[in-house]
C-alpha cells in the first residue's frame, strides 16, 4: 500500500506531466500555424544589361515545401525587354514527376510560367525558373508578378518581390 505522502508526490508529478505535454502541444501547435501563414515567397531577380544584349532573370521561391505546384504572371515592358527562353529550375527539375510549362506570349507585356510536382516533393526554397530576355532599347522594366496561384489550394502565397531589368546604351554604336 502506498502512504499518503507518496499518492501525494505522484498527483503532484502525473500534474506538472500533463501541463508539460500541454504547454509543448501549444508551442508546436503555434509554429506550425506561423510556418502555415508565412506562405510561399516568390522573388525575381534584378539584373542590367546593355542594348541588343541579354540577361538572365531567377525566379526564386522561399517556403515551397509542400508545395504541388503553381503558376504566375510576370509582367515588363515590352518595349525595351522580350523574354526568348525559360527553363525551370532545381526546384521544380529535382522533384519528381515534375511538368513545366510557359507562354512567353500570354499577353503584351506578360509571361505566364506554371509548373507541377505531382508528389509534393519540392524543396523549401530555390529557383523556380530562369527567363532569357533580349534587351531592345535603354530604360529599366519592372518585372512585377500577377495572377499568382498555388497547390495545394491551402497553401497561401505570403510575398511577391518584383525585380527590375535595367539597360544602358553601352552596347549600341552611336
Amino acid at each position: 500500500m502506498m502512504t499518503i505522502g507518496v499518492k501525494a508526490e505522484m498527483k503532484k508529478i502525473l500534474f506538472i506531466t500533463v501541463v508539460l505535454l500541454l504547454v509543448f502541444s501549444f508551442a508546436a501547435g503555434c509554429e506550425q500555424e506561423v510556418e502555415e501563414e508565412e506562405g510561399l515567397k516568390l522573388e525575381a531577380s534584378t539584373e542590367e544589361g546593355s542594348v541588343d544584349g541579354q540577361v538572365l532573370v531567377e525566379i526564386s521561391a522561399e517556403n515551397a515545401a509542400g508545395t504541388e505546384g503553381g503558376q504566375f504572371i510576370l509582367n515588363f515592358d515590352p518595349n525595351l525587354v522580350e523574354p526568348v527562353s525559360a527553363d525551370s529550375g532545381e526546384l521544380v527539375k529535382d522533384a519528381e514527376n515534375n511538368l513545366f510549362m510557359v507562354n512567353k506570349e500570354y499577353d503584351d507585356g506578360q509571361l505566364k510560367f506554371m509548373w507541377v510536382t505531382a508528389l509534393a516533393d519540392t524543396a523549401d526554397s530555390g529557383t523556380v525558373c530562369e527567363i532569357t530576355f533580349d534587351l531592345y532599347d535603354q530604360g529599366t522594366t519592372a518585372l512585377e508578378f500577377a495572377d499568382i496561384v498555388v497547390s495545394p489550394d491551402d497553401f497561401a502565397v505570403a510575398e511577391a518581390v518584383s525585380g527590375e531589368i535595367s539597360i544602358d546604351d553601352t552596347g549600341v554604336d552611336n
